[in-house]
Formats: C-alpha cells, sequence, structure tokens
C-alpha cells in the first residue's frame, strides 16, 4: 500500500491498485465521509480509477488516513449513484464507465439534490432554518 504521513497530508498513493487522491484530498471538510466521497469522484472524473479494479476498504482507509467507517460510507454512496457494486469482505469494485459519463451523472445528480432543496425550502416552517442552523453548530462541534 501507499504511504501517508503522521499529519495525514502529503502524497497519498496505493501502490497496488493506481489509485492516487493526491496532496491534502481530505483537508478542511467535515464530515469526513463528504471528503472521502468528494476525492473518490475527484479521482473517478479524472480517470484515475480502472474500471473494474477493486477498492479495498481497509487499503482506502489506510491510504487517507481515516477509520473504515468514512470510506465505508464514501463507497455506499458511490454504491447509490450506481458507480460502484458491493464484493464480499467490504470490498467494491468499479462499474465500467468512461469518465464523462460520470460526470454526466454527477451532474445530474447535483441538479436533483438542488431540485430538492429548493423543494423543501418552499415548504419550510417559520423558524427552521434558525433551528436547523443550531442543529448544524451542535453536529460541527462534535469532536
Amino acid at each position: 500500500m501507499g504511504s501517508v504521513s503522521s499529519s495525514g497530508r502529503g502524497r497519498r498513493r496505493g501502490a497496488a491498485d493506481g489509485l492516487d487522491l493526491g496532496a491534502g484530498a481530505l483537508e478542511g471538510a467535515a464530515p469526513l465521509y463528504d471528503a472521502v466521497y468528494a476525492a473518490l469522484c475527484r479521482v473517478l472524473m479524472q480517470g484515475g480509477i480502472a474500471a473494474e479494479q477493486k477498492l479495498s476498504v481497509r487499503a482506502m482507509a489506510e491510504r487517507l488516513g481515516t477509520s473504515a467507517t468514512p470510506v465505508k460510507e464514501a463507497l455506499r454512496r458511490l454504491r447509490a449513484d450506481g458507480v460502484v457494486y458491493a464484493l464480499p469482505k467490504s470490498a467494491f469494485r468499479i462499474v465500467p464507465m468512461p469518465p464523462e459519463r460520470y460526470r454526466a451523472l454527477l451532474d445530474i445528480r447535483v441538479r436533483l439534490e438542488q431540485l430538492a432543496a429548493e423543494a423543501a425550502c418552499r415548504r419550510a416552517v417559520p423558524g427552521l432554518a434558525a433551528r436547523l442552523a443550531v442543529l448544524h453548530a451542535r453536529y460541527r462541534a462534535v469532536p
């Protein structure tokens, strides 16, 4: 496997599978599974992961300097997106897809999420935004 410095920064490269998430792939992001998901999406859109390539949760967590939980969550989201499929023993495989198609699917998902957010805002009750801001602040304060 690749190496990750003790600070969790630096080059993250998996020699066995060629997965290079780049320096600072997870810096400054919360929650962590969103950062892992974003990093994997970036690599997929750049064609940095080969079709049918096997992804090990444990190996990816080691490369990213995280626990397995955020990696599993990110891979579950990618599975829901139709980008990976599950294998036994906490492994996943990339569905064969050109980067252009993946970009198009991701664009559709983002647009649908925007529509859902707009619809939720139209149905919001008075004071909801303030209550959500408080909950969000509490969530971010949890170590």
